[in-house]
């Protein structure tokens, strides 16, 4: 979703009662919908009362590089992959 939309939800009550229904169609057409531009924790609850799972905003966390996730002890490689790759 464009992060219009959740920040438009935070005071447009129309729009906050249909976005659980845009959550669910984009579902049925087999995709997963990402509702961007969190920024505020009323923002938040709205995503996660509609049935948002995949979150992205500022609230949630500053943008990053690839490069800084993969130096974070988060972003490790598991054991099972380690260990195939160090049999092989």
């Amino acid at each position: 979703f464009d992060s219009t939309l959740i920040q438009k939800a935070e005071s447009n009550e129309r729009l906050h009662k249909i976005l659980p229904g845009l959550i669910q169609v984009i579902r049925d057409l087999a995709a997963q919908p990402i509702i961007a531009g969190i920024d505020t924790q009323t923002q938040l609850d709205i995503a996660i009362e509609s049935g948002g799972n995949l979150l992205q905003g500022i609230f949630l966390g500053k943008a990053v590089a690839a490069k800084e996730l993969q130096k974070s002890q988060i972003f490790k490689p598991s054991t099972a992959r380690r260990s195939l790759r160090e049999a092989a």
